[in-house]
């Protein structure tokens, strides 16, 4: 919705130079609102590479143990 107001807003001052718009558009909603997504997507993949480890440790643990019981039955 921001976005589109920004459009208008250009469109409506047909004066303004490309510095400018350039200027708006760093300083606008979309850099912060993409700064935010890339830190979320970050945030994710951190968090699936943290789950994955401790699966990872949990099955090599249990294999252990596996192995463990079966040396100790037999």
């Amino acid at each position: 919705m921001k976005l589109l107001r920004w459009f208008l807003e250009l469109f409506k001052s047909k004066t303004d130079t490309l510095v400018d718009v350039e200027r708006s558009m760093k300083a606008g909603s979309m850099d912060r609102w993409l700064r935010r997504k890339e830190k979320q997507y970050q945030r994710r993949i951190y968090t699936y590479a943290v789950w994955n480890a401790h699966r990872v440790m949990v099955e090599r643990r249990n294999a252990a143990r596996r192995t463990i019981c079966i040396q100790k039955s037999i």
